[in-house]
């Protein structure tokens, strides 16, 4: 599986945070009470080792398909292709997301991260 750098992870994770506390504020902090009880593990730690499990938080909080695929896209994907420059790549990863594919979504973003880099 591709890795993106420590410190650019890092960097992606803050800027992942910053964007869903301005857009939802107060999100993330629920998500994380859910994602520490059922894993362990801080919501965004979980996506970059599982997105798939992340979208199952999400279906155990929404039910529906449509919101969580809508959830999962506008806060987590979102600022993962703004940062990269590809708007494209929020249906693509979201697709992977729900077909269980997690090494394939964290070697696309890596991939996708590294290219944009300078």
């Amino acid at each position: 599986m591709a890795n993106i750098p420590p410190a650019a992870l890092d960097e992606l994770k803050q800027r992942i945070r910053r964007y869903i506390r301005a857009v939802v504020p107060g999100y993330l902090e629920l998500l994380n009470i859910y994602s520490m009880r059922i894993y362990g593990k801080d919501v965004l730690d979980l996506f970059f080792n599982s997105p798939s499990s992340v979208y199952d938080i999400l279906t155990q909080h929404y039910g529906d398909s449509f919101t969580v695929d809508f959830a999962i896209s506008r806060l987590f994907l979102r600022p993962i292709s703004l940062e990269v420059n590809n708007v494209l790549l929020e249906e693509q990863l979201l697709e992977l997301i729900k077909k269980r594919r997690d090494s394939e979504v964290i070697k696309i973003i890596a991939d996708s991260f590294t290219c944009s880099q300078p």
